[in-house]
């Protein structure tokens, strides 16, 4: 059972998660089955009936004396501290602001450790989730918010012109929740994460999800003088050309995923100029040590395989928002927010209309749909990715024809 998004989430169909991993880990150790929920409300988990149906909750919820009387704790498996993460708002002399601490924030906050020349008010949101305040501060509807380390650092991946500004409280240990009456699989449990928390393993870990990487705008790196986007532009011009999709929609998803570097790596183990997932590149006959002229070639057709989902989209550039919103999530998901859209009377071939639905499958009302095939997605970061591709490619549209 999860509630934290750095813990479990799926990209590009795939699932992903540092908690989700490292149960995956534990449950293959055991030779257990891992059967996953998600539920954001601790009342449900902690309060109901049917929160016992959980051996292990990966909930950060705070120590305290009603918690306490209810369940058990697992040995620490991690530490984390809160950290203040802000915009493009600078701090000025005696400015006012305003931190926003997301629900059932489980930190506890050194109000002492907030920057000394601003003025400062604190409001905790009883729904918004640390996700949504990305999304918030992103888009300046606020300016300032708290988040635990963890989250920040994978977050931040995503969101190129926010940053952590400071360390404010104490660190304190994840732990898992645990039920009081499975005492035998409890000490398992514990003798095992003693162990694990100390090899190489978990130390790759900690590295894969939690080791933040530079920032870099997301502008168009187009100059007419260069009279080229990207030093793949003839490579991406051939291919493109014999698979019928516009040269400059694939280079701007080629900026988006590798800022057009060569030897990345990424989440799950997606690598290259097209950042494709090992599972995907397999399918294409491509793995790490492929020319970048075979990447190109391999990510190029799977737009093309992309674009076959939606080929009932007349409209072309409503098309290209579809291709790039699915090449971030996977066509699955897209086609949930589809069958979602049509089944509330709204339009599943525009994507102002699915956009809403994508990031509705967030909600347990949504995702558990009977007409939801590909379950749980936190679907913002999807339409937040194809925003961001089709205002590049219309950028590269006007400089290069």
């Amino acid at each position: 059972m999860f509630a934290n998004y750095s813990d479990y989430f799926v990209y590009r169909g795939v699932p992903l998660g540092f908690q989700y991993e490292l149960l995956k880990i534990l449950g293959d150790s055991l030779h257990l089955d891992l059967n996953i929920d998600v539920e954001c409300d601790y009342y449900n988990i902690v309060c109901e009936p049917r929160g016992k149906k959980y051996d292990v909750v990966a909930m950060e919820l705070p120590h305290c004396e009603w918690l306490n009387s209810m369940v058990c704790w697992s040995l620490p498996f991690d530490t984390t501290y809160p950290v203040l993460v802000g915009g493009k708002r600078l701090l000025t002399t005696d400015s006012a602001c305003t931190l926003y601490l997301p629900a059932n924030f489980a930190a506890a906050i050194s109000y002492d450790s907030l920057p000394k020349s601003a003025k400062w008010t604190v409001e905790k949101s009883s729904y918004a989730t640390v996700e949504d305040l990305f999304d918030w501060l992103d888009k300046g509807r606020i300016d300032y918010m708290a988040s635990d380390y963890h989250t920040a650092a994978l977050l931040l991946q995503f969101y190129p012109d926010l940053s952590i500004v400071k360390q404010i409280g104490h660190p304190y240990s994840r732990q898992w929740i645990l039920r009081f009456e499975n005492d035998s699989l409890n000490m398992v449990i514990n003798n095992w994460l003693g162990d694990f928390v100390n090899s190489r393993k978990y130390n790759s870990l900690c590295r894969k999800y939690f080791s933040q990487r530079s920032n870099v705008q997301n502008v168009p790196q187009a100059k007419r003088k260069t009279h080229h986007i990207s030093p793949y532009d003839n490579i991406v011009r051939k291919y493109s050309a014999a698979a019928g999709v516009d040269w400059r929609f694939v280079l701007s998803i080629m900026y988006q995923e590798s800022k057009f570097y060569s030897g990345l790596y990424g989440l799950g183990g997606s690598f290259g100029l097209m950042q494709m997932m090992p599972v995907t590149c397999e399918k294409y006959g491509i793995d790490e040590n492929s020319s970048e002229e075979e990447q190109i070639s391999a990510g190029v057709r799977h737009i093309k395989s992309i674009q076959r989902f939606f080929a009932n989209i007349d409209d072309e550039r409503e098309k290209m928002k579809f291709t790039a919103a699915a090449y971030n999530s996977g066509p699955g998901h897209i086609q949930d927010a589809q069958r979602l859209c049509l089944k509330y009377g709204d339009n599943p071939y525009l994507w102002e209309d699915v956009s809403k639905y994508l990031i509705l499958k967030a909600e347990k009302e949504f995702y558990t749909d009977p007409v939801v095939r590909c379950g749980y997605y936190p679907g913002r970061h999807a339409v937040n990715y194809a925003d961001i591709v089709i205002n590049r490619y219309d950028s590269y549209c006007l400089l290069f024809r």
